[in-house]
């Protein structure tokens, strides 16, 4: 199975990327594949998630 993997952080200190191993390896153990990326570093007031809505 293929799957979507969406991360997202909300301040400028964090950095979503950190997480996608950890993702990446979660899917695997369940079966699953990464078909493809949405990362966006991005205010959690803010619901202008361009990567979410896509």
């Amino acid at each position: 199975m293929y799957i979507s993997g969406y991360l997202r952080v909300s301040t400028k200190g964090q950095d979503a990327k950190r997480a996608q191993d950890s993702l990446k390896s979660f899917a695997e153990d369940k079966g699953a594949r990464i078909a493809g990326w949405y990362i966006e570093n991005v205010s959690n007031a803010s619901l202008q998630r361009p990567e979410l809505i896509r």
